[in-house]
């Protein structure tokens, strides 16, 4: 009896027991059941509010959202569909996710995506630890600021922006099968700073371009130390060429950049550039390249500086220097057609002081000149241009002015101009070299005026002048010999202008598509002047216009008509006057039989003649100047000047430009001059130059053109056209420049690669 009840109280305390099990189970089952939305919304209230356990050592900053949740075992986590989970500034979703509550360390699988302030890694799988900010991203594409995309194999996150990648592909190009990549083994990527790449591969579409052994290129929008891309190509003067250089970013204010070329045909060539900026008006910079011509043998450079500084209390200073070993250094170094085509070298500096009413200045400048010349029938004479110059030297140049002031009460103004030169002159010319050293120069030249403006409609203005300049050598007009001794030179001005009477007429148009009111203005104006005879003329040393003076007494007239519409201003959207057409005709008249006008005379200091005819009219050349320009987009404008005595056109000049929107911009001009005066150079030339732009921006194509018709030579003449994509673009482009005594054809061919920088190629 006692032996039954003991066997009953032992299976009852096992069913209990039993019982006891079975409970979470049953409950465990039981919440199985429940819907993927009611679970979501229970694991959101556990982190809202945690229970006991281990869900209160979550960190409270972390967010873990996920179609289903499960406890793997006491410390891991799974959480599948689609999971979303934030922590601090970093966002990670996947399909699934495996993590460990304690570590914190996640295992994402399927459409795994992490962000991290500006950048994204998508892979197949990723091992990630929030608490460290790094893990192992395979078969990943990390993109950084929407600007690079990298792809790889493995992506090994090792700090906060720090990467390490294997079997790279590196982009800017968004399409399935890039435009333009770098490939490579292994690379470093450190995010705001640089991505280094070990042997890597530049690749268009998938065709292999060109290997770098070692290529470290910024990240970041500032500029940043490193090497640039190098350029490789050939020309037919340079022979083969290899460019490259390194360019240093010291600080926000300034840079350097460090060239290192090779010329199959001329030799190495190594050159420097510095940048600076003090502050918003005071900047500059440096230039400096040399090399020594493997064909000549001699060494051939070019320095340039550049200054400008705000010194404060209205003090400026500045400089400008261009130094070269020869003017063909140009044509074989630069490509811009303005600056191959100037034959003038210039340098100089200067110290400016302006306040109030006054200015003060302190210059040193020099002004090489090149010349080409040709014989009768036009064929150039090469031999001499190289050791045919004139150089002009300042040394130095002082100033010191006084703009028009009231004086007192009184209705004068008084203004003055004064000034001290030291010139000098050397001409180089068949191998002979002719230095002439100029009369040291005082000039003082004081002005007093009077102008009435009672009428709105007429303004009269007299002025008087006296000028006195005071050398310190002369010449004997006879014997053109230099002697020495003090000499005085002195002439006195009067002049009368006169504006007006103005007549104004405005035509109402309401019904015009154009304007809804137009206006005419009619202006004459009239001026007289007098120059006393200049006492000495003869025996001045001429050096520049300051020098050059001769008696007249004349009248000067024009006519000026303006039409002015009223346009809608595109920035404000207000009606404002536009002056769309401007027509202007002015001429000389001289007032003594004796005497010429002052038309068109001046003397010409680097060639050292006179400019203007030496026989005496009455009438200078007829002047007419138009202008008409019905949009700030588009305008023409000509100058004729006709000779009433050859009855010919003396010159003719005609500008024009048109340019709408961003789509097309056109330049052109012509210009023909005839030697009807003493000094008068020939000239009969045309030029063009323009641009438009096809499926925006996509197709652009440019050209340019000028040809002297004088001596029958195309002086320069290209076309280019340039394919531009998503991520980089494609330029080509034809050249020929004709330096006189040799001619030079190129074509270019550059791949500008979307933000690395540009590839370019010269044949």
């Amino acid at each position: 009896m006692h032996h039954n009840r003991l066997c009953q109280a032992i299976l009852i305390s096992i069913f209990a027991l039993w019982l006891f099990l079975l409970a979470p189970f049953l409950q465990g089952e039981e919440e199985g059941k429940k819907t993927p939305a009611l679970q979501n919304e229970q694991n959101q209230q556990q982190k809202v509010n945690p229970s006991q356990g281990i869900q209160q050592k979550l960190p409270s900053d972390l967010n873990i959202r996920a179609d289903h949740m499960e406890q793997v075992d006491k410390e891991h986590r799974l959480a599948s569909g689609y999971v979303d989970i934030t922590y601090r500034d970093i966002r990670l979703q996947a399909d699934k996710t495996t993590y460990n509550i304690l570590t914190l360390e996640f295992v994402a699988e399927g459409n795994a995506v992490l962000e991290q302030k500006d950048m994204k890694i998508a892979g197949d799988k990723m091992e990630f630890s929030m608490k460290t900010g790094t893990g192992t991203f395979h078969n990943a594409r990390l993109t950084v600021k929407d600007e690079f995309i990298i792809e790889a194999e493995k992506i090994e996150k090792i700090g906060e922006d720090k990467f390490r990648v294997n079997n790279v592909v590196f982009t800017s190009c968004t399409q399935p099968i890039p435009h333009w990549s770098v490939s490579c083994g292994e690379a470093t990527i450190h995010i705001d700073h640089y991505i280094t790449l070990r042997g890597p591969t530049l690749k268009i579409k998938n065709i292999p371009v060109f290997y770098f052994p070692y290529l470290k290129w910024p990240l970041k929008r500032e500029r940043s130390t490193g090497f640039l891309l190098p350029n490789i190509g050939s020309s037919t003067l340079r022979g083969m060429i290899v460019s490259n250089a390194f360019f240093w970013a010291i600080n926000r204010s300034m840079d350097a950049t460090f060239f290192l070329d090779y010329n199959s045909k001329l030799g190495w060539g190594r050159g420097a550039q510095y940048r600076y900026v003090m502050d918003e008006r005071s900047q500059g910079n440096a230039y400096g390249y040399y090399l020594t011509d493997r064909n000549t043998g001699s060494k051939r450079y070019n320095f340039k500086l550049f200054h400008n500084q705000e010194m404060g209390w209205g003090f400026r200073a500045g400089a400008s220097v261009d130094y070269l070993s020869d003017l063909g250094f140009r044509q074989d170094f630069e490509r811009d057609f303005s600056v191959t085509s100037s034959r003038s070298i210039r340098s100089g500096g200067f110290l400016n002081w302006s306040r109030s009413y006054y200015s003060f200045s302190l210059q040193a400048r020099q002004h090489q000149t090149y010349f080409i010349r040709s014989d009768q029938d036009g064929e150039l004479q090469t031999d001499e241009v190289t050791r045919s110059y004139v150089t002009m030297r300042d040394l130095p140049s002082v100033t010191f002015s006084g703009r028009s002031q009231k004086l007192g009460g009184s209705p004068f103004y008084f203004s003055f101009e004064t000034s001290f030169l030291k010139p000098n002159r050397i001409e180089f010319k068949k191998g002979i070299e002719k230095e002439t050293s100029y009369s040291r120069r005082i000039d003082l030249y004081p002005q007093i005026s009077a102008p009435f403006t009672g009428l709105k409609w007429l303004t009269i203005t007299p002025s008087f002048g006296f000028r006195e300049t005071i050398y310190d050598k002369q010449k004997d007009p006879v014997s053109e010999q230099v002697l020495d001794g003090t000499l005085h030179r002195r002439y006195y001005q009067f002049a009368v202008s006169i504006i007006g009477p103005v007549f104004t007429k405005i035509f109402d148009t309401p019904d015009n598509s154009y304007s809804s009111k137009f206006k005419h203005i009619i202006e004459p104006r009239i001026s007289y002047q007098y120059m006393s005879e200049v006492t000495n003329q003869d025996r001045v040393i001429l050096y520049d216009a300051t020098d050059f003076s001769f008696p007249f007494n004349e009248l000067r007239f024009s006519l000026i008509n303006r039409f002015l519409a009223k346009r809608r201003d595109p920035s404000t959207g207000q009606l404002v006057p536009w002056e769309f057409l401007t027509l202007e005709v002015s001429q000389f008249y001289s007032l003594d039989p004796a005497l010429g006008t002052s038309f068109g005379r001046n003397y010409n200091r680097l060639r050292g003649v006179v400019i203007g005819t030496r026989e005496i009219h009455a009438f200078s050349p007829l002047q007419t100047n138009v202008t008409f320009s019905p949009h700030p987009q588009y305008q023409i404008s000509t100058r004729l000047i006709y000779n009433l005595y050859q009855r010919d056109f003396q010159s003719l000049g005609i500008n024009g430009y048109f340019q709408h929107k961003d789509r097309i911009g056109l330049n052109a001009s012509y210009y023909r001059s005839l030697p009807i005066e003493d000094g008068i150079i020939p000239g009969h030339i045309v030029g063009t130059n323009g641009w438009f732009n096809l499926q925006k921006k996509k197709w652009e194509f440019t050209y340019s053109f000028n040809y002297n018709f004088q001596l029958n030579r195309l002086l320069q003449g290209g076309a280019g056209v340039k394919y531009n994509t998503q991520c980089c673009g494609f330029l080509f482009k034809f050249t020929r420049f004709d330096f006189f005594y040799r001619q030079v054809t190129e074509f270019r061919i550059m791949v500008d690669l979307k933000n690395i920088g540009s590839l370019a190629n010269f044949f």
